[in-house]
């Protein structure tokens, strides 16, 4: 949510926005798709992802197709150890196994949240880590109270006049997003009947925790008490700038 500079660098920008594509697909694609997929015209896309394949930013198999290439597992496995959110947070979130409730830890990209970690129980760590694709930010507790840190003006552009999902429209999220602001978490209800509790880390907030499958107001109360501690427990040098 940052504003764009006077002289943006076009194609850095769409080398960025190859990149993204490529990391956030499950499986190789093609540049016709990709293409159709950001708006771009093909000949760009081919100059563009080949020079990430050179780069090793960016793999072709047999077919000809992309995916991501391990200049990109680099790049991440570099930044979590760097930055430490993903051990600190990790370590903190452990503690809340005992609740038996779903636990997460993830960041705000745009209008989606990334999962580091999403833990349900029975789960093993190997499991909760790193498999849940981009998840839409208004349907995430975690992505609730990281947006209500940011000014409406900002939240309002990132869905311009396109549906919000989750919600009826802008005035039904800017309810949800005071809320979020003034009780410093965001509390949605699940299909389940449970309720899911998401709390903000840092000032500014970087990144959220979360809990999910709560019931009744006590244990929502208690849960809440216990994310906020926390929260604050998980050193503000694990920051990731967003």
């Amino acid at each position: 949510m940052k504003t764009l500079p006077s002289q943006p660098n076009q194609s850095l920008m769409d080398g960025l926005r190859l990149l993204e594509a490529l990391a956030a697909r499950a499986q190789p694609v093609a540049c016709t798709d990709l293409a159709k997929e950001l708006g771009m015209e093909l000949t760009r896309v081919n100059r563009l992802v080949k020079t990430l394949h050179h780069k090793g930013f960016a793999h072709r198999d047999r077919s000809r197709k992309y995916g991501p290439g391990a200049g990109l597992l680099v790049l991440s496995a570099a930044t979590l150890n760097t930055l430490g959110l993903f051990r600190d947070g990790l370590a903190a979130l452990q503690e809340l196994r005992e609740e038996k409730l779903v636990t997460a830890i993830g960041v705000l990209w745009r209008d989606r949240v990334s999962y580091f970690y999403h833990w349900s129980p029975g789960q093993s760590l190997e499991e909760a880590v790193g498999r849940m694709e981009l998840f839409p930010a208004t349907r995430s507790s975690i992505g609730l109270a990281l947006l209500a840190s940011h000014e409406d003006s900002e939240v309002r552009a990132l869905f311009g006049r396109g549906p919000i999902p989750g919600f009826k429209g802008w005035a039904d999220l800017k309810r949800a997003l005071d809320a979020a602001r003034r009780d410093g978490c965001a509390v949605m209800a699940n299909a389940d009947g449970g309720v899911s509790i998401g709390v903000p880390v840092g000032v500014p907030p970087f990144a959220g925790v979360a809990l999910s499958g709560a019931r009744g107001a006590k244990e929502i109360a208690r849960l809440t008490a216990r994310l906020k501690d926390l929260a604050l427990r998980i050193p503000q040098n694990s920051r990731l700038a967003v």
